[in-house]
């Protein structure tokens, strides 16, 4: 199939002529409330900026113009995505190449993901450890004593165009066809490459020459990444490769996305096994990386998606765990970058409120000032301190019964607690607990077990005051004070300062100047906090 065939598509059928499910799906689904619904789930409440430059506010703004437009192209055959943007993420054995889709085509994206998986009856959201438990149930039921585990090699980028869009043609929708034609032969660009090509075309040229240009490169292979509807498309090409690999007789085949894992019962059935790689790889035009291919027995044990499998075990592989600690030490490294790229932006102020000159969040400064805190006593952190505690269990079990606040938090509770606790702070040394204070963090398991339940109620109650979810921010705000081993006394005045902070809204900003004054924080210098 040539690439003026994979553009125009069917050649006898008009995409305006005839009725279009995805259309009618798309008219009835192309609301508001679905994009309000899709924002609302994301962290933060943000949206990825496209190569449009245009704000969820001003999308929301001209909404009636921009359904009312795309419905007419849509009609008409001549809907065309906006470039993409590209960018590079490093990381992992190698960098990937992600595609962003502009604001106006987020929505309809979003559409045709969801369509595509009612369509081809698909289970949106795979997950690993569920597969994990079916290998291990296969494992014990059947008694599958032989394993073969292969990889797809550069799998979305060698998806092959004319087979996806013979599978999407069949459904018999041209419109539908025309979409995905659209997402297919779409350019991707970097910002640099975008502004490089105003420079030397100017104007609205740019964009043609753009186009003119990728369709010379273009190729007929390949999936963009990083977009929501890669994913199902995806699994729309490996549909007929999943269904003869589950006719295999003697075989189990499991895939997660490009991993396969084969197990059967003995040396024969892997060799049917490779044959049949063989044929799909011939036909599909995928290549299996022969570097990432192991076979052998499953008693020995095989790492598949992290984990590590034997009869009757199945616990993380070493290579995974390796992984999880590199994350978590340059978590440990610096706890401020760590955790600016999880707090919601609700908690952003400006920068302005300590007199820095610079366009960090006030986020960061927050937290900061909290490390800070630790920081005085990271050089010399007390010995005593209680393995598998973590600071609310330690902090909370010195306030006395009638200290601490019952169901229903308010934000007069929130001031008590804090001033429970900076007087806490203050006993033997300013600001270093004493022995017989100290102790009265040792307590039994049944009272640790009721302080972190009543830990994670203060935390779900200023949550909910600030008008935020508790996840992410209540779990990594209690990873961060759980590992950040210090003295009960520095813990409670950093716990005390962050209450205070969160239990009052609209005082933040005089509170973080303040706490400016308190810790010693410059206010000039192009806006560097101390760490």
């Amino acid at each position: 199939m040539t690439q003026a065939e994979l553009r125009a598509g069917p050649a006898d059928t008009d995409a305006g002529a005839c009725a279009s499910p995805f259309l009618e799906f798309v008219r009835r689904e192309f609301t508001l409330a679905v994009w309000a619904r899709w924002v609302k789930r994301r962290r933060g409440g943000t949206v990825p900026q496209g190569l449009d430059h245009l704000s969820q506010a001003k999308w929301v703004a001209g909404f009636p113009g921009f359904r009312e437009e795309m419905l007419k192209d849509l009609e008409a055959g001549t809907f065309r995505f906006r470039f993409f943007r590209r960018i590079t993420l490093a990381g992992g054995e190698k960098a990937r190449r992600l595609c962003i889709p502009s604001v106006h085509d987020r929505l309809l994206m979003l559409l045709l993901t969801r369509y595509l998986r009612q369509a081809w009856g698909m289970r949106a959201g795979a997950r690993v450890r569920p597969c994990s438990r079916e290998i291990q149930k296969a494992i014990a039921r059947e008694r599958q004593g032989f394993f073969l585990k292969t990889d797809i090699q550069a799998f979305f980028d060698s998806v092959d165009h004319g087979l996806l869009l013979e599978k999407i043609d069949s459904k018999g929708d041209p419109i539908l066809g025309a979409v995905v034609r659209s997402l297919l032969g779409t350019p991707a660009l970097t910002m640099e490459e975008v502004w490089q090509a105003r420079i030397d075309h100017g104007g609205q040229v740019w964009r043609g020459e753009v186009e003119r240009r990728s369709r010379a490169e273009r190729t007929a292979r390949g999936l963009p990444q990083g977009l929501p509807c890669s994913t199902p498309l995806a699994e729309i090409f490996l549909l007929d490769f999943d269904r003869e690999a589950a006719a295999l007789p003697g075989l189990r085949m499991f895939r997660f996305v490009d991993d396969l894992l084969f197990l059967g019962g003995g040396p024969a059935e892997l060799e049917r096994a490779r044959g049949f790689l063989a044929r799909a790889g011939q036909r599909l035009r995928l290549v299996f990386a022969p570097g990432k291919t192991r076979e052998g027995k499953v008693a020995d044990g095989f790492d598949f998606l992290g984990f590590l499998h034997r009869p009757g075990y199945c616990a993380r592989s070493e290579r995974a765990v390796a992984l999880f600690k590199r994350k978590w030490i340059r978590a440990l490294v610096d706890p401020v970058a760590f955790l600016r790229r999880r707090v919601p932006r609700e908690l952003a102020f400006p920068v302005q409120v300590l007199g820095c000159q610079g366009t960090r969040p006030a986020r960061e400064i927050l937290f900061r000032l909290v490390v800070q805190t630790y920081n005085v006593s990271i050089l010399g952190w007390s010995r005593e301190w209680l393995p598998g505690t973590s600071l609310f269990r330690m902090v909370l079990a010195g306030l006395p019964p009638e200290k601490r606040p019952p169901e229903g938090l308010t934000r007069a509770d929130f001031a008590e607690v804090a001033a429970e606790l900076h007087a806490m702070g203050r006993g033997a040394g300013g600001g270093i607990m004493g022995t017989a204070t100290h102790n009265a963090f040792c307590t039994d398991g049944a009272q640790i077990a009721a302080l972190n339940h009543w830990a994670g109620k203060l935390f779900a109650s200023y949550a909910r005051q600030l008008g935020l979810p508790p996840p992410p921010l209540v779990d990594h705000l209690k990873w961060f004070f759980r590992y950040r081993r210090n003295r009960p006394g520095v813990r409670a005045k950093a716990l005390a300062c962050l209450l205070e902070v969160l239990a009052d809204r609209w005082a933040v900003r005089d509170r973080l100047r303040s706490l400016a004054e308190h810790w010693g924080l410059q206010e000039s210098g192009g806006g560097d906090c101390p760490s």
